[in-house]
């Protein structure tokens, strides 16, 4: 597929990893529409990626309620009548215990890092399949795999995208449209891409030292290019491990051979 002029789809945008992929496809010459539900921060996003001379359309939607997937659906359908890219990011992490999580909280995260997901792919699904084109990448996480305390209404959506994903890669692979599933990776070499949850000012406000822990999202960003650009569903139904794969693309070009990688859990996440 080529990137040029492609219609795509980032949620979660408005910092982070969704500000890093939105600014790599806008580099790459994509139409990108993003959405966040904070409206200063997605409209900083759309600020940086204009002053690039890139393509954008921002607006604000809370992907957790029936409006917000709507908007987000309707919204592209009346300016673009299409959508090539759906890269679902939009995620919700809160650090608690499941008996000190209130239902209000549960139903937050389920509807935001895993309804919102099956809903928008669900909706955008029908175009693709009428032109047997498109992508869809799921951002997942290392809690999608491997249990950690005190993240688990989180993990239980992450692993729930990873079941979702694969079983749909199998369902729409006749139409040449890649299902997969995309986390930060470079846990083996002790890489760390900074949380989910940080704002850019708490980030800011660290201990230098703290912020050297953390390396730049824009390092994990090559993968998704890559995933996007490729012609039917050649890699589909794979966990991609966006540090490696980018390190791989960086050292070896884009032609470089895509190899599944299983993730081990270091020490240091244990």
């Amino acid at each position: 597929m080529q990137l040029r002029d492609s219609v795509v789809l980032v949620t979660g945008a408005g910092r982070g990893w969704g500000r890093s992929i939105a600014l790599a496809f806008a580099r790459a010459a994509a139409k990108l529409v993003i959405v966040s539900r904070t409206g200063t921060e997605i409209r900083e996003t759309a600020r940086l990626i204009k002053d690039e001379g890139g393509d954008v359309y921002a607006f604000s939607a809370d992907l957790g309620t029936d409006d917000g997937i709507n908007k987000t659906f309707t919204t592209i359908q009346e300016k673009y009548k299409k959508l090539d890219v759906l890269i679902n990011n939009a995620a919700i992490l809160k650090y608690k215990k499941l008996n000190n999580t209130t239902e209000e909280e549960i139903k937050l995260l389920t509807n935001v890092n895993l309804l919102s997901y099956l809903l928008l792919c669900k909706k955008f699904l029908v175009g693709m399949i009428e032109r047997q084109r498109g992508c869809i990448i799921n951002v997942s996480s290392n809690a999608g795999i491997w249990p950690f305390e005190n993240e688990t209404v989180y993990a239980a959506t992450k692993f729930a995208i990873e079941g979702f994903s694969k079983s749909l890669a199998l369902e729409v692979k006749g139409y040449g449209i890649p299902v997969n599933t995309i986390t930060p990776g470079g846990t083996e070499k002790g890489i760390r891409m900074k949380p989910t949850n940080m704002l850019e000012s708490e980030f800011e406000g660290l201990d230098p030292a703290e912020r050297e822990k953390y390396t730049d999202s824009m390092k994990y960003t090559e993968a998704f290019l890559y995933l996007a650009k490729q012609d039917g569903a050649r890699i589909t139904g794979e966990r991609v491990l966006a540090y490696e794969l980018s390190e791989s693309i960086r050292q070896d070009g884009w032609g470089v051979e895509y190899q599944h990688l299983e993730q081990v859990r270091p020490e240091w996440m244990r």
